[in-house]
């Protein structure tokens, strides 16, 4: 079914402007609370690390207190992924897809579930330092929110069910810019990602576009201003440098076809209760000594990836932790916790950048393919090269680089298409979790026999 709301030119209707403003402020305000919470237990558990590695290592205090660390890392690990298999399911990993799924009628909507799993599981996951983003629960959070304000603003009869979904889905959008200050990348989001179940009228885009605008402006307030990955000294690279970039878009397209295939083949093979404990346990012991010898391993990456570009790591370190970080984020994503794929792409691709610029020593600086390598592995993994390109150039800052990100772009999307990769989200939304029957008061939609095997 395809959206058809609001198709009249002119201003957007009152209704429909305070219901979108509304969303704008919630999932602002939402998003803004998540990220603060994550990173306060991020430094939380650094400084302990940092406390920890203070403890002379030969002594019976330092191997208690790790031993404590590496239990208690294995326990709230398998204690979240609990809570979301049995209380919510439908809150693992990104939940991009079971947005998705949503629109198109294949699955039923448990907005509180959600919210209130995806919330507090996420905080503890991303808190612990596992290799994930916090825009995809920023994403389902942020749908979920505006779901119910859709439904209370939707007028009664033909429409409601539209502007429920419009409404669903624009908050999808200002929960990808709430997570990165990012509202061009939030709108790109449905049209590109999700462009199958829209018909985006002068009304509709208005509609998406104040809610994307005052979550990211909501954000803003509660935590400051700048931008996510702000970099200093970029220079954009001439034109006889691009051929370079085009090469470098293919390597991020085999890297990006082999992360979905892993990723897949992981959930495929290895069922949730094995996963839980084969992943959950690595990240339970290895948790603490990555915190303890390598503490910019764990996390979204950012870190390290601008360690990179500062050239601190000469290409055989930059290679094992290239391998790490990949390693690291199939891991998590694996363990069925809260947790998006963007923020760890966009540290991989920058660690591919910077890699490229080591192996060769090429001309462009190790920057400008570190913020090209975004784009290229975004567009190789997710399948929406437009949102990778605007989503680099927000999140750093540095319009100059375009030219660059879609050269980049072009090589890493010809590879996948020769490849033939599918869209990482696409993929996943081929295998979601049953979900247990619900009254129809739950359910945004249910549609075809999908809608009825939950």
């Amino acid at each position: 079914m395809r959206i058809e709301l609001l198709q009249k030119h002119g201003p957007l209707p009152l209704r429909a402007t305070i219901c979108a403003a509304l969303i704008g402020v919630g999932v602002g305000t939402l998003g803004a609370a998540f990220r603060a919470l994550v990173e306060i237990l991020v430094e939380t558990v650094h400084e302990g690390a940092q406390r920890l590695n203070d403890i002379p290592p030969a002594t019976f205090l330092f191997w208690g207190l790790f031993l404590l660390a590496c239990l208690g890392g294995g326990f709230f690990l398998a204690l979240v992924s609990g809570l979301v298999r049995r209380f919510a399911p439908e809150a693992a990993g990104s939940g991009v897809q079971e947005v998705e799924a949503v629109l198109a009628g294949q699955r039923r909507l448990r907005p509180l579930r959600v919210l209130v799993t995806k919330f507090f599981g996420g905080v503890v996951a991303l808190g612990s330092g596992l290799a994930l983003g916090r825009e995809g629960p920023t994403i389902q959070m942020g749908a979920a929110l505006a779901w119910p304000l859709g439904k209370f603003f939707s007028k009664k009869g033909k429409e409601e069910r539209e502007f429920e979904q419009l409404s669903f889905g624009a908050g999808a959008a200002a929960g990808l810019a709430a997570a990165f200050n990012a509202p061009l990348s939030g709108l790109l989001l449905m049209l590109e990602e999700m462009r199958g179940r829209f018909n985006f009228s002068s009304h509709s885009l208005q509609f998406v576009m104040l809610a994307t605008f005052i979550s990211d402006i909501s954000v803003r307030l509660w935590l400051g201003d700048g931008h996510i990955l702000a970099v200093d000294g970029y220079q954009a690279p001439a034109l006889r440098q691009l051929p370079s970039y085009f090469f470098l878009g293919t390597i991020c397209g085999v890297l990006g076809a082999l992360f979905n295939w892993v990723l897949l083949f992981t959930r495929e093979k290895l069922k949730p209760r094995r996963r839980l404990l084969f992943w959950g346990g690595l990240w339970g012991v290895s948790l603490p000594i990555q915190f303890l010898l390598v503490p910019d391993l764990v996390g979204d990456g950012y870190l390290l990836a601008n360690e990179a570009i500062g050239g601190q790591f000469a290409y055989p370190l930059l290679s094992v932790l290239l391998l790490g970080r990949f390693c690291f984020i199939l891991a998590g994503y694996s363990t069925g916790v809260p947790g998006g794929v963007f923020a760890p792409l966009v540290s991989l691709g920058m660690l591919l950048g910077a890699l490229w610029h080591s192996l060769f020593e090429l001309e462009s600086s190790a920057l400008a393919l570190a913020v090209a390598g975004i784009g290229g592995l975004f567009s190789a993994s997710i399948a929406a090269p437009i949102t990778g390109i605007v989503l680099a150039i927000e999140l750093t800052g540095e319009l100059e680089a375009s030219v660059s990100l879609l050269t980049c772009a072009l090589g890493a999307m010809m590879v996948t298409r020769l490849l033939g990769t599918v869209g990482l989200y696409e993929s996943l939304g081929r295998d979601l979790p049953s979900l247990p029957s619900l009254d129809g008061s739950s359910s945004l939609s249910s549609v075809g026999s999908s809608a009825a095997q939950e």
